[in-house]
């Protein structure tokens, strides 16, 4: 069976001599797995859409659960991502977490505009790219059924302080006195029922940050920023809220963070 999809090449591997297998995004197909005949040969006339970060109206041909590339046409490659190295290992966890969260055969749509717009910003370069990352985790987070409670503290019912903290496992934020006060019990009774404690603190403008960035329509998004103080606690929660969820970590996320470290020194003598 022929058809056509608008898919993202979120993954491209060698596959013998002369292939390329790719996994792709679609919204009606979910998340799929293509196989490109002769894909690595410089000579074929599939090898623009055999690269990852690709978005493409792709034709396929069908046999049972398989997908064969017949050709298709570049919608957008995303030049700067892949041209800049910081961005390619962003974009690189970015589609590891796409991957995580998709299902063969499920339709994927919101995931989709999700992490294209996340893409567009990332090739746009005029946001900083912890909060690109930050609203991608946090909305993912969202997206899988693990949106936290943000109204006020779960204990006494207080909805105003510059200061509360996320109980990441509970999904729910507790106030400072509350945590003070039953810091010691709650440890006792997640240690009696096997349950992990993660707090994070969080301000009143990261706190409101991600009260937007639950809901905004998906192009709206980034439509704010946050000085560096709320900058950098908002992308550490967000981080952490997502991967204790998903209750896995990411190598891609690991060499991120680690080229970053790298490069630190030499951005300060500069």
């Amino acid at each position: 069976m022929l058809l056509t999809a608008d898919a993202l090449i979120i993954r491209v591997v060698s596959g013998g001599d002369h292939d390329r297998i790719l996994t792709a995004l679609t919204r009606d197909l979910g998340r799929i797995t293509i196989l490109a005949k002769g894909g690595r040969s410089v000579h074929s006339n599939q090898l623009a859409l055999c690269q990852p970060y690709v978005y493409a109206n792709l034709e396929l041909y069908q046999k049972g659960d398989m997908y064969w590339l017949r050709g298709g046409t570049a919608t957008c490659r995303f030049y700067h991502v892949t041209a800049d190295l910081d961005s390619l290992n962003l974009a690189t966890y970015l589609c590891d977490v796409a991957y995580d969260v998709s299902g063969e055969g499920v339709s994927c749509e919101t995931l989709l505009r999700l992490l294209l717009n996340t893409l567009y910003a990332l090739d746009a370069g005029k946001k900083d790219t912890r909060l690109v990352k930050a609203a991608f985790e946090w909305r993912v987070a969202v997206e899988e059924g693990y949106e936290p409670d943000l109204s006020g503290c779960a204990v006494c019912g207080r909805t105003e302080s510059e200061l509360m903290y996320l109980n990441v496992m509970n999904g729910n934020l507790t106030c400072p006195d509350c945590l003070r006060t039953f810091s010691v019990t709650q440890a006792q009774l997640d240690a009696e029922e096997g349950v992990r404690s993660v707090i994070v603190p969080l301000h009143e403008n990261a706190r409101l940050s991600f009260a937007y960035l639950a809901h905004a329509d998906l192009s709206k998004l980034l439509s704010f920023n946050l000085p560096e103080p709320d900058l950098c606690e908002l992308s550490h929660a967000a981080e952490t809220y997502l991967l204790n969820h998903l209750e896995r970590g990411f190598d891609s996320l690991d060499f991120y963070k680690s080229m970053l470290a790298a490069a630190q020194p030499l951005k300060k003598d500069e």
